[in-house]
């Protein structure tokens, strides 16, 4: 039996990259994320500050 011999440098340097891949990904996923709701936010507030004469369900509940 031929005794194996482990680098650990290597798998140190192999682990710390895949870690930092998987971080960086879900970290541009989470901006892009925000971003696109951001974005939809916005469009809706304009949407609704461009039509002054509808009225809102909520207006139209009774109060009390």
């Amino acid at each position: 039996m031929i005794p194996l011999t482990i680098d650990w440098g290597m798998a140190a340097t192999v682990a710390g990259k895949s870690f930092l891949t998987v971080f960086t990904v879900l970290v541009v996923l989470a901006v892009v994320t925000w971003l696109i709701g951001f974005v939809l936010q916005r469009a809706k507030k304009r949407e609704e500050e461009a039509k002054p004469g509808e009225v809102k369900p909520e207006e139209t509940k009774p109060k009390g």
